[in-house]
């Protein structure tokens, strides 16, 4: 056989990848970043510059948190952990995985002024602790488990089928107790059970499990899993989670929790899980009795509720006497920028944006901060500004943030982030890039925070933090550069703001355990308590009269705006702060060897598994294994299959280099199977195929704040060819048979796809935006195709949201041309279950539905569909500690109206298109804590001829 000569150069260029697999890798997307790594005992620290002192920082620190977490938890760390530390998104977070093999990713952003995460001595040491208990947590493996592991690689632990209050509760309570801060003993947790426990909207350990819609959402792991592992903590002691962990290790089946802690303790976490809720309930009773004492008239003590959001509200700013602009994130809607016109009550929405905007009052708008994406892979905070309804950008790369305007209009103050930092800046408000000034300059990792101007422009007052976990208030004179420090203590004071006449400073602090308002004489230095509330006080600013301060409160729904006026206050001296002890200091960077990044290290086989289909003619065994290196350049598969009782083999494989911006996709496969194309006498006949591909790809994303612009290219050569003579005698009385298409071909395929659609986390669908795709194929013969010809096809959705019963009216359209297509039923129809498992998207008329008819098939195809979707009630119910969670029930209504038809031989007939109506009852559950499922029972009538009922249930949505 000889290949076509249009087709050489892509296998030419296929082999002219693999040199890619060498050593001088860089930031995905951002060719500029050199990749090192540093060696310790348990530890290889990745890195790109210039986070240097970063890896070398933490370096020292590793071996220090391996024997201590250790130690604490008596486990032993069976594998060395891959640590990667990057600066791509200006997000405190890091993630852990133990398959196949011990990683974590650490981004050295350090946490917002508000963020749960604020309460830390040193962050470095902190994150680290956090993440490296997940490792030596879920890695643990005894008995049976382990010996699998011997045998396959580590493609499974027990510890994975762990409810998330258990990975995330006792990584929270680790890094509690090897430092003098944490989650575990911060107000902020604290005050989210105190108000959930007072407000009879205590969450159960079956909700904890699972993520339950409500606030506070995800950080439910946290908050009640880092407490509740504190309170077993106290009471079993700590060495109690290491026996638990190791016996549950033992088991091939998991989910026995309780049976593993009572085995080892002689409790059970339902046991102890209510004494725990009696805990914090007293407590909280407890402390409502003591501020209700203090304070008995609730306007006096924290004024009254503005707004009824609930979930994120934040940083309120008056821009006129009337008016106050604040950050919304209700979970409901894409984050808002909102406007509070006071005198009425009513609400408006200024701008959308991804992330919920830190606002300023500027001359004729408003200047806020909020995320946006850099060269298509960086998430950064940057200024915007609004004048006139008209939004526009000001800064690009900036990772400017928290700003404020100076009284005259002309400078702005910000904070900028960068390696692990944050400095203090000013510049002229209509050229901020061009004449920004860094006016404090931070040393390592060191933080500032929310900037404000005082009202003549001479000073600025923010927020810091410093080394040994000082979280203070500063006062910085501009023209002499000289800084005071107004607090000194433990507790986290934050968020500073001036009265209008420059004799006071008001800013929030959690120094009495519960965060509350305070005012700092800048004369004299008295220190007053403004506020007493039960919840917690944040981010206050002054109305421009000075006779009431707006403020950001919170409840069990989250957090609200409140205003209180100066004159009903009651000031009383500020108490004593809280003492902590003093944290171990952060060590010293270590002089370590660096060299460059390896991806071979990590990119071998680490483990291997076995599956098997049945394939009618058969069982199929298939081996697979693949590879990803650390850092996320490069990754593999491969998978071979054969029949146990016949010679069919299958090979496939797969490569991914994903450095450069417009990665590069190399797959393969080789497959021996039975085809039924081989007609013959007018019948279908059977024959053994051998079928060989090969292809090449590359893809994009350009994003920008809630959109995104997708494409993909492949070029894909095959070779079909007989693995024995057909054998089918041929009868002269029938036309001539046509046979398989053999031999050698080509297509390149691409898809393009455009997307601003949205789900939140209340909403049953994607609940407003679009999705339009465009894909198609060619086949030229001088691309080596044995034919000219082309198809495409298309699709089309829309979402539009309404506040009855949080419904969603959702239509599509979708279209083929030249494109083989198979349209009708719907039990089949598992496409997006299987986009979820695969991360993969096929082409946009697979989705396309007519529900109440058989399957029409042909290369040409209009459907257009609609549905009303409606929730009939949320759920959110399981039981105990067993991996299954009922989320909600919803339902939906439905027309489906379209035909498909083989272009060649008609066009479009109008009497021949189907109508399909029904309707779907739906019930979003969880199991194995946390992987969703939607179950849809449903009915579809065909309306129009050929139209028949047709009852199914299924795992995916239409759309």
């Amino acid at each position: 056989m000889q290949v076509p000569c249009g087709a050489r150069w892509v296998l030419l260029l296929c082999c002219a990848l693999l040199p890619f697999l060498r050593t001088h890798a860089r930031a995905q997307s951002d060719l500029r970043l050199r990749w090192r790594s540093l060696t310790t005992e348990h530890f290889r620290v990745h890195y790109h510059e210039p986070l240097g002192l970063w890896a070398r920082t933490l370096a020292a620190e590793l071996e220090g948190v391996h024997d201590r977490v250790g130690a604490a938890l008596g486990l032993t760390l069976r594998q060395r952990v891959e640590l990667v530390i990057a600066d791509d998104n200006d997000a405190a977070n890091g993630f852990a995985n133990v398959l196949p093999y011990n990683a974590i990713r650490l981004r050295v952003a350090a946490p917002d002024d508000l963020s749960p995460l604020a309460d830390y001595d040193e962050w470095p040491s902190f994150l680290l602790t956090h993440e490296y208990t997940h490792v030596l947590h879920l890695e643990q493996s005894g008995r049976i488990p382990r010996l699998l592991q011997r045998i396959f690689g580590r493609f499974y632990t027990p510890q994975q089928f762990s409810p998330g209050w258990l990975v995330e509760g006792l990584a929270v309570q680790q890094e509690t107790q090897h430092s003098s801060a944490g989650r575990a003993r911060a107000s902020t947790f604290d005050m989210y059970l105190r108000m959930d426990a007072l407000e009879g909207r205590w969450i159960g350990l079956d909700w904890i499990g699972f993520d339950g819609e409500r606030w506070p959402h995800g950080n439910v792991r946290y908050a009640y899993g880092g407490l509740f592992m504190q309170f077993i903590a106290d009471r079993l002691g700590p060495q109690a989670f290491g026996a638990f962990i190791r016996e549950y290790g033992q088991r091939i089946v998991p989910y026995g929790l309780n049976r593993a802690l009572k085995h080892t303790s002689g409790q059970t976490f339902v046991e102890l899980y209510e004494a725990f809720r009696q805990h914090v309930h007293q407590r909280a009773l407890e402390v409502q009795a003591q501020v209700t004492a203090r304070s008995p008239r609730l306007e006096s003590r924290q004024g009254v509720q503005l707004t009824q959001h609930g979930e994120l509200t934040r940083t309120p700013r008056f821009v006129s006497a009337h008016e106050v602009v604040y950050g919304l994130y209700d979970n409901r809607h894409v984050p808002e920028l909102r406007s509070l016109d006071l005198r009425t009550g009513e609400t408006r929405r200024l701008a959308r944006m991804q992330t919920v905007p830190q606002a300023s009052r500027a001359p004729g708008g408003v200047i806020f901060a909020a995320n946006d994406y850099h060269r298509t892979t960086y998430s950064f905070s940057e200024l915007h500004a609004i004048t006139e309804g008209r939004k526009r950008k000001l800064t690009r790369a900036l990772r400017a943030r928290e700003p404020d305007v100076s009284p005259d209009g002309k400078r702005v103050a910000y904070v900028v982030q960068g390696g692990g930092l944050t400095q203090l800046e000013i510049a002229e408000l209509d050229r901020v890039e061009q004449t920004r000034r860094v006016v404090v300059q931070s040393r390592r990792f060191e933080q500032v925070f929310t900037p404000r101007w005082s009202p003549d422009g001479s000073k600025l007052a923010y927020g810091s933090w410093r080394q040994g976990g000082y979280r203070d208030i500063w006062l910085l004179d501009l023209a002499s550069g000289e800084r005071t420090r107004i607090t000194y203590d433990r507790a986290l004071d934050r968020g500073p703001v001036f009265a209008p006449d420059g004799k006071r400073l008001y800013f929030s602090s959690d120094r009495s355990g519960i965060a509350n308002l305070y005012a700092y004489e800048l004369e004299s230095g008295a220190l007053t308590q403004i506020t007493d509330v039960i919840g917690g006080a944040f981010q206050p600013d002054v109305a421009p009269d000075g006779r009431s301060i707006v403020y950001v409160g919170y409840n069990s729904r989250g957090f609200d705006l409140y205003r209180l006026s100066l004159d009903d206050v009651q000031p009383r001296p500020a108490e004593a702060p809280y003492e902590r002890p003093a944290p171990r200091p952060l060590a010293e960077p270590a002089p370590l060897i660096s060299r460059a990044y390896q991806p071979l290290y990590t990119l071998y086989p680490r483990a291997w598994t076995v599956a098997s289909e049945d394939t009618g003619r058969g069982t199929r065994f298939t081996v697979g294994t693949e590879g990803r290196d650390a850092v996320g350049f490069h990754s593999w598969s491969l998978r071979v299959g054969s029949l146990l009782d016949d010679h069919d083999v299958s090979v496939d494989a797969a490569y991914a280099y994903r450095q450069p911006r417009f990665p590069i996709l190399l797959y393969a496969s080789w497959r021996d199977y039975e085809r039924r194309d081989l007609v013959a006498n007018l019948n279908n006949y059977a024959w053994d195929a051998r079928y060989g591909a090969l292809g090449i790809a590359s893809m994009f994303t350009v994003r920008w704040p809630l959109r995104a612009l997708t494409g993909r290219l492949d070029y894909t050569t095959n070779v079909l060819q007989q693995r024995s003579s057909f054998g089918v005698p041929l009868d002269p009385n029938y036309p001539p048979p046509r046979e398989p298409p053999l031999g050698f071909n080509a297509r390149v395929y691409w898809s393009t796809t455009y997307s601003s659609a949205q789900r939140q986390s209340y909403d049953i669908s994607n609940s407003w935006g679009s999705v339009v795709t465009l894909a198609g194929s060619v086949g030229e013969p001088y691309l080596g195709s044995r034919e000219r010809d082309y198809g495409v096809n298309w699709r089309w959705e829309q979402y539009v949201r309404f506040a009855f019963r949080e419904s969603v009216l959702a239509f599509s359209y979708t279209g083929a041309q030249n494109t083989q297509v198979a349209l009708g039923g719907y039990p089949a129809q598992l496409v997006p279950l299987r986009d979820a498992l695969l991360g993969t998207k096929l082409a946009p008329s697979d989705y396309a539905r007519l529900r109440g008819f058989l399957p029409r098939f042909g290369d040409a195809m209009q459907v257009l569909q609609a549905e009303y979707r409606f929730l009939i009630g949320r759920i959110n119910r399981g039981y105990d500690t067993l991996p299954l969670f009922a989320r909600r029930l919803h339902a939906a209504v439905f027309t489906d109206v379209g035909d498909a038809w083989y272009g060649g031989q008609r066009e479009l007939d109008w009497r021949r298109l189907g109508v399909g109506v029904g309707g779907e009852l739906r019930l979003d559950w969880s199991a194995r804590f946390g992987v969703d499922y939607s179950l849809r029972l449903g009915g579809a009538y065909g309306v129009t001829e050929g139209g028949q009922w047709q009852w199914y249930t299924s795992l995916a949505a239409p759309y």
